[in-house]
């Protein structure tokens, strides 16, 4: 069960995530990546706000990025974790969290920008992919070929402990987002695209049975 254990380590981090690298315009390769459009987009939207730095190009940027995030989600929702031989789910646990963290280091940029309708729907979007992977570990299965009763629970009980780990990390992310829409309470009555976001942070919260925190009055302003 060891191998096991330390290769599900690898391949989902053990909830430990460095923080995302710094954007730096470089004419290196870049990854591979199932939303090359998006990818593009995003690229010239970063180019144009570092030429011109505008609340305009912030503004746009934020939105790019925020595009190729979604997309790079849709991807992360649409890879398999369940599979019949334990080394080939290993294999989709790696491929899934490479998945997640493109997904998550777009939306932690987008919010840097300090656009604040998107920052509120990066928050909001990351805490709602940190659920999900968590849902999606806990809702795994173990691979066919763990015939041991004993290694079996131990194999649920170590996606449960990552499980957990996400769960906590998607409460800071949505209490992240309602911190963002409280500096502007108003735009969550006025723009029904945030106010989704903070709703769908205020929900998120309720489900995991944590408190929204100082900025509770967002999630109770109907």
């Amino acid at each position: 069960m060891r191998v096991l254990v330390l290769s599900l380590l690898v391949a989902c981090g053990g909830g430990s995530l460095p923080p995302p690298p710094p954007y730096t315009p470089v004419d290196s390769p870049e990854p591979a990546t199932r939303c090359p459009d998006q990818r593009a987009a995003a690229k010239q939207a970063r180019e144009d706000h570092l030429e011109k730095g505008t609340s305009q190009t912030r503004a746009a940027v934020a939105q790019a990025v925020f595009a190729q995030a979604e997309c790079e989600r849709d991807s992360f929702d649409n890879t398999a974790i369940d599979a019949p031989a334990q080394a080939r789910m290993i294999e989709n646990l790696r491929a899934a969290r490479q998945q997640y963290l493109a997904a998550r280091n777009l939306y932690l940029e987008v919010a840097n920008y300090q656009a604040l309708e998107w920052a509120v729907g990066a928050h909001s979007r990351h805490g709602d992919l940190e659920a999900d992977f968590a849902d999606r570990l806990r809702a795994a299965r173990p691979p066919g070929d763990i015939s041991d009763a004993q290694d079996r629970a131990a194999f649920l009980t170590q996606l449960g402990d990552f499980a957990q780990t996400y769960d906590a990390q998607a409460v800071v992310a949505w209490r992240e987002a309602l911190r963002a829409a409280a500096l502007l309470p108003s735009l969550a009555d006025t723009d029904r695209r945030v106010a989704g976001w903070v709703d769908a942070a205020c929900a998120g919260l309720r489900r995991l049975g944590a408190t929204p925190g100082t900025e509770s009055a967002m999630c109770n302003r109907n």
